[in-house]
């Protein structure tokens, strides 16, 4: 079902983004009064649904207010100032007003920057970015800036739309990156200084700790990471993926390193099936995730 949801998207995406960049800035209008105390940002949308035949309800990952919950009125009406609804991870500027008696902000308009478009024709990449997108949404608090995971995100989906790369390790690279940032400005990033090995190269993971540990009888590997794990179980990672995880937390992994492709997989894995660990969610697109990033 969730591979049908993603394959959809891939190829239903709205085709107006294409042409309506430059024509939503002149498109329809404002319906609120300057007054009314009208906030702008920039932002990606990292959730959209529909309220009604021609409304939305979307969360938005803002460069200067964190995460909204929002509802936009009218936004897929052709003349409406929304450049013709919002698109899961599409970038643009956003207006809002906060009202104090109602959950959901009132989205005035939605001006689009960048589509992403190179996604469409990419399955992996978007299934890496759909998958960061949830993240994003469970980790952060509604409401709390976060301008370098707002950065992060952008950079995420650019590298990961115009990439020319092709395979398994570059697809994962630029996820890994973001997830790095998000689990740190979460306040969930581990710690990934290395334990004691346990033979062969691999160290131990325990999840309740959030740090590696040494072997002992009551430790046992987990049978699904990504599932519910039980008192005493860890998870076993390996020397190079962890050497690349703690270069990448200190910022010292250069774009484009010399690491084998199946290294950045697993890096990409170990911190996708932490984030479900800490969030205690499991994404929508996890199962399409989990076939995309088999080593």
């Amino acid at each position: 079902m969730v591979v049908m949801e993603v394959s959809v998207w891939l190829r239903t995406a709205s085709t107006r983004s294409k042409c309506m960049i430059d024509d939503s800035r002149a498109a329809g209008v404002r319906p609120y009064p300057p007054f009314v105390g009208i906030t702008h940002d920039e932002a990606v949308c990292l959730r959209h649904r529909d309220w009604s035949e021609t409304s939305q309800t979307v969360i938005l990952l803002t460069r200067s207010h964190g995460l909204l919950n929002g509802l936009a009125k009218g936004s897929k009406r052709e003349r409406a100032a929304f450049s013709g609804g919002f698109e899961l991870l599409q970038r643009g500027q956003v207006g809002f007003i906060r009202r104090p008696d109602r959950d959901l902000l009132t989205l005035t308009e939605w001006d689009l920057l960048d589509a992403h478009a190179g996604l469409r024709s990419r399955y992996r990449p978007a299934v890496l970015a759909m998958f960061a997108a949830e993240m994003t949404a469970s980790l952060l608090a509604p409401g709390d800036p976060h301008p370098r995971a707002f950065e992060a995100m952008c950079g995420m989906l650019s590298a990961s739309a115009s990439s020319g790369c092709v395979g398994a390790g570059p697809d994962c690279e630029p996820f890994t990156r973001y997830m790095v940032s998000l689990l740190d400005e979460a306040g969930h990033l581990p710690d990934l200084r290395p334990g004691a090995g346990v033979g062969g190269g691999v160290l131990l993971f325990d999840p309740a700790r959030g740090r590696f540990v040494e072997p002992s009888a009551g430790r046992v590997p987990a049978s699904d990471p990504f599932g519910v794990s039980g008192d005493g179980e860890v998870w076993p990672i390996r020397a190079e993926t962890a050497g690349l995880l703690m270069r990448a937390v200190r910022g010292i992994v250069g774009a484009g390193e010399a690491e084998a492709g199946v290294v950045w997989v697993r890096a990409c894995r170990f911190l996708a099936a932490w984030g479900v660990y800490r969030s205690g969610r499991r994404p929508s697109s996890l199962s399409s995730f989990l076939r995309i990033t088999r080593d």
